[in-house]
């Protein structure tokens, strides 16, 4: 429980979670004043709000952890989040690492699912590896983040709205108008993409100039790549549903 959590933490903030726990609940350090944690391989969980706002700067998750909930380290000080070698995680949940400080981030093989809003307002992050069975990018997971470049695994059947949103570098322009930016120039789908739906406004306020969109996509969504330089989106042949509100040249190959 959370008192036993918390009791856990000592003077220097530090917490040594002992092997006998499974998984650690919700709220179990939650605006706690814990800096630095532990957690052993015992451990196949991690609940709703476990971490949340605690002033934890770095974290390792050990391989055991199979899913991640809700908020479970939203808003901490994480400069550092590694994922052990020969992880079984397979979902992280909505909003569980967002409002962080790394940089980059390696997400391991074995997770299927991001959630939504995931990885969001983490303003850092620049570098992002995504593992080889994701087939779910949860509705803005990597929105409001300072990505460059980014490869999308084959393995990805949905991308979902907002999923890498440019909305990390806003300003009021001299109208008062709310203007956002992202700095994601480059990307890619990796070779025999199962892509198959990419979500409204996906990539909007990036930097992206031409996009070559896989064969096995089917439906590209409202303003998908709206607020880009996008002068050229390459289609596979099997699109069959765009909104082309947006000024590009099309070009359906196939």
């Amino acid at each position: 429980d959370r008192a036993a959590a918390l009791a856990l933490i000592d003077e220097s903030g530090h917490a040594e979670i002992p092997n006998t726990y499974t998984s650690i609940g919700s709220d179990a350090f939650r605006d706690s004043n814990l800096f630095s944690v532990t957690i052993p391989d015992s451990v196949i969980s991690i609940g709703d709000y476990a971490f949340y706002q605690s002033p934890l700067n770095s974290v390792t998750i050990p391989a055991s952890v199979n899913s991640i909930g809700l908020n479970a380290f939203h808003g901490d000080q994480l400069e550092e989040v590694i994922f052990s070698e020969g992880s079984q995680l397979v979902t992280i949940g909505e909003s569980a690492f967002s409002m962080n400080r790394f940089t980059s981030v390696v997400i391991p093989d074995s997770v299927i699912e991001i959630g939504k809003n995931a990885f969001s307002s983490n303003f850092n992050l620049e570098s992002v590896s995504l593992g080889s069975s994701i087939m779910t990018i949860g509705a803005g997971a990597f929105a409001a983040t300072n990505l460059t470049s980014v490869t999308i695994p084959a393995s990805v059947t949905e991308i979902r709205n907002e999923a890498f949103g440019g909305f990390s570098n806003c300003y009021h322009d001299d109208y008062w108008n709310y203007i956002c930016s992202g700095n994601l120039s480059e990307l890619h789908f990796a070779e025999g993409s199962m892509l198959s739906t990419i979500g409204q406004a996906a990539f909007v306020n990036q930097q992206l100039n031409t996009v070559v969109i896989p064969d096995s996509v089917t439906t590209i969504g409202w303003g998908a790549f709206g607020g880009n330089n996008v002068s050229l989106l390459i289609l596979g042949a099997n699109v069959t549903s765009i909104n082309t509100s947006h000024e590009y040249e099309i070009i359906t190959v196939g």
